[in-house]
């Protein structure tokens, strides 16, 4: 437990940093810099990861020291948006200098956020005694579930099946939501990358909903979720590559907003994969337990 703190301490550090010295630089060199600017997507879903794993290894019957530690995500955005705001303001004008203060004063108050959280939450008891699995010990464990129970219907065999085309679905998602849009800036004909768009959106849509049945069998509750996710996908991608292909097609600027919300209506997707996550890691605490009782 003590490690997820410290890798969560270092990649709110790490976000704060790099917002700073983005922002300073950008505005020395006025103008944006493309990979950069998708770093701090990267360390923001770092951090989001993290979080998860402290609310689900820890039991407290405070929701205070966890609100806390939402706040830190929540203050992390600001910081990543203040830094690109700082792109568009003059080196060393008065404006630079307070957006940079007060970038540096949110940044001080996330990391005490964070070092308050830990005091509360860091010592609480672990919600379960279940040690974490290597990928190899884990698959070991699941192919000795389905040996013993190849012909028996069983949820844990659905979910480890919805969890096998969650990574496809991860895969796809990356394509639609990373690859594309970079693409969509650096070439004159776009119309055949928004054909290849438009299949790889059927195609996600499609597994998407093949996932939900596995999950949550084929019934009225799977097919209202895929509809709606459905369209949340669509929505979502409509407004980010009009964004990246039409407002900001072939210049410099990053707006943090055409990138979030498309990934924000994305949340029900994720959240089903999460609790598919939280299911299995129960299921293998389970088979834990009954081995040390045998």
């Amino acid at each position: 437990m003590m490690k997820v703190w410290k890798s969560l301490f270092l990649i709110i550090c790490a976000i704060s940093l790099n917002s700073i010295i983005y922002g300073v630089v950008s505005s020395f060199k006025s103008k944006t810099f493309v990979f950069w600017t998708l770093s701090p997507y990267i360390l923001f879903f770092i951090a989001i990861v993290l979080v998860e794993k402290v609310f689900r290894r820890t039991k407290s019957k405070s929701t205070f020291p966890r609100v806390l530690l939402v706040g830190t995500i929540f203050f992390s955005i600001l910081i990543i948006l203040i830094g690109w705001s700082l792109n568009s303001v003059k080196i060393m004008s008065q404006m630079f200098i307070f957006i940079f203060l007060l970038q540096i004063f949110l940044s001080i108050l996330n990391i005490l956020l964070l070092i308050r959280s830990k005091k509360d939450l860091g010592c609480m008891e672990e919600a379960d005694t279940f040690k974490s699995q290597s990928f190899k010990e884990q698959f070991a464990e699941n192919k000795e579930f389905i040996e013993k129970n190849i012909g028996v219907k069983s949820h844990r065999k659905d979910v480890m099946h919805a969890l096998a085309v969650q990574l496809i679905i991860f895969i796809l998602i990356i394509i639609l939501y990373i690859i594309i849009p970079i693409i969509l800036r650096r070439i004159g004909d776009r119309s055949i990358i928004l054909y290849f768009a438009t299949l790889i959106c059927f195609v996600l849509v499609n597994i998407n909903d093949f996932k939900n049945k596995i999950y949550y069998g084929n019934g009225k509750k799977s097919k209202k979720l895929s509809i709606i996710e459905a369209m949340l996908i669509i929505i979502g991608l409509i407004f980010h590559y009009y964004f990246e292909g039409v407002v900001y097609y072939k210049s410099t600027t990053i707006n943090f907003f055409a990138w979030f919300l498309p990934m924000l209506l994305l949340s029900t997707v994720l959240n089903t994969n999460y609790k598919m996550s939280m299911e299995y890691y129960k299921f293998l605490e389970k088979t834990e337990r009954n081995k040390k009782n045998d």
